[in-house]
């Protein structure tokens, strides 16, 4: 769920307020400020992966990437209904969905048409 407009302590009280109807698992992004999951137990917090930033030619589909890249981690670590996972694998997560959400920022016009960009700076429109 994206959370840039929303401090630390709002994320958290969005979070569990999500995670007390019944879901399992509530993650955040918050932009340069990183991401955080809760799980019911805990708010488990990693920071954005920034590194190039200032190239970065599209933000379009770092939602996705970054859900899909959160995912696939905890799934390499074993996640499943009966297997909660542990808050280092949700660190981890964080940090592989950070990554794939910094990749995806590089391909230009990403929605079917994308491209990864060479440009040293953002494109100009």
């Amino acid at each position: 769920m994206p959370c840039s407009d929303l401090d630390e302590a709002a994320t958290r009280r969005l979070l569990e307020a999500v995670a007390a109807r019944r879901a399992g698992m509530v993650p955040a992004t918050r932009g340069l400020a990183g991401a955080a999951v809760y799980d019911g137990r805990a708010l488990v917090t990693a920071p954005a992966h920034t590194a190039d930033a200032g190239s970065m030619a599209d933000t379009m589909g770092c939602g996705d990437a970054f859900l899909a890249g959160f995912t696939v981690s905890l799934l390499q670590d074993g996640w499943s209904r009966g297997n909660p996972p542990a808050a280092a694998a949700l660190e981890r997560a964080l940090r592989h969905g950070a990554r794939s959400a910094h990749d995806q920022c590089f391909v230009e016009a990403a929605s079917g048409h994308g491209r990864p960009t060479t440009t040293a700076g953002p494109t100009a429109a």
